[in-house]
């Protein structure tokens, strides 16, 4: 059942490191080069590591590569934003953050930024919480910046606007410029938040970490049940449960008796839904797993036989985002160990579940260091 109520979100307010931040480009621009390989038109060597004067710490946790080709990076850290924009080459854009292609903004207290999302307009939202001293999530809180990296002070007290639920989990942008994300309520609740226009509170469910949306502007969330197993909700865009999707709009699909669990999703053009995460049927047993669904809730039996594909997890890899290409190849990003410390790791898989051995020297992998560094 789901609990819709219209929703208006309150709006306040309030209001840059040595950070090293690290991107790299895997493509073949070159002719020479191979589907997987560093491209190496990105920075000189398809790696990127970067630094905001004056601070210390920090991560980019999310990019998106704009139209133009204009690379957007962002991060937090537990007291600063961090907005970094780059030329398609790997430079900093200098029509961004007053010339420099960076903004770092200080934050206040109790504040927490760690996920972003770019809008069709150009814009940048930035998504988190205000989270209690005593340690617990407290309220939904968005910031907005400008394309050239101001902030759009368009909050009543020209920083932040305001939503109930336990902090942001994921953002979306959708089409028309609508922003949605995923958190839970006081009960516990799955909780969707389209601002602006409404927000709706499903229980018995469980929490949702990944969020994306459908062109016909149907939002699609995925995390894990209470009971510890992959958990997709899709809804019409009025908010309401979308019953041709399952039949109840809840999908529900238990990978091992352990714990299992969403943690990015990805809607191919052809309406159906990549699903990848981690599962855990014991306590030192992990496997990597990649779950097709088709437009209607139920597996994808073209997909690796039953629609689940699970790898061990011989080299500890964690999954942290997937893609979806145009010619519906399958692309999983994360962290993977050498024996020592974390890697850069991608994995590409056909449209059958294959791992797609044009990739990555043969073997569908390809893993880059930084400099025997830990990266993730």
């Amino acid at each position: 059942m789901s609990v819709r109520q219209n929703y208006k979100p309150i709006r306040n307010a309030a209001l840059c490191l040595s950070a090293i931040l690290c991107l790299l480009i895997f493509g073949a621009r070159e002719i020479s080069a191979a589907a997987g390989d560093l491209d190496l038109t990105f920075s000189g060597d398809g790696k990127l590591t970067d630094l905001f004067p004056g601070r210390t710490g920090g991560a980019f946790t999310g990019t998106a590569v704009q139209p133009d080709g204009r690379i957007l990076a962002f991060g937090n850290r537990s007291d600063v934003i961090y907005i970094a924009r780059y030329n398609a080459d790997g430079s900093p854009d200098t029509t961004f953050g007053g010339g420099t292609g960076k903004v770092a903004m200080q934050l206040p207290e109790y504040y927490s930024f760690p996920t972003g999302a770019l809008l069709p307009d150009g814009k940048i939202v930035m998504a988190g919480c205000y989270c209690h001293p005593d340690g617990y999530f407290e309220n939904q809180v968005l910031a907005l910046f400008n394309s050239d990296g101001s902030l759009d002070k368009t909050g009543d007290n020209d920083a932040f606007s305001y939503g109930s639920g336990a902090g942001v989990y994921a953002v979306a942008t959708q089409s028309d410029g609508k922003i949605v994300t995923a958190s839970s309520d006081v009960y516990g609740n799955w909780l969707i938040t389209q601002w602006g226009d409404f927000q709706v509170s499903t229980p018995d469910v469980g929490y949702p970490l990944s969020i994306a949306t459908e062109p016909d502007g149907k939002i699609v969330a995925a995390g894990y049940s209470y009971a510890g197993d992959f958990a997709i909700v899709r809804y019409l865009p009025n908010g309401e449960l979308d019953t041709s999707f399952d039949g109840d709009g809840i999908a529900i699909t238990q990978i091992t008796p352990g714990f299992d669990t969403v943690y990015s999703i990805a809607v191919q053009a052809d309406g159906k839904i990549v699903a990848a995460g981690s599962a855990n049927q014991y306590e030192d047993d992990h496997s990597f797993v990649v779950v097709r669904y088709q437009a209607n809730g139920s597996l994808d039996t073209t997909f690796d036989n039953d629609g689940i594909l699970t790898m061990p997890d011989p080299l500890a890899f964690r999954v942290p985002s997937v893609a979806s290409q145009r010619d519906r190849k399958i692309v999983v990003a994360g962290t993977s160990s050498n024996g020592s410390n974390n890697d850069f790791t991608l994995f590409r898989y056909n449209p059958n579940g294959s791992l797609d051995t044009t990739f990555g020297g043969g073997d569908g992998k390809a893993t880059v260091d930084f400099n025997n560094s830990d990266d993730r």
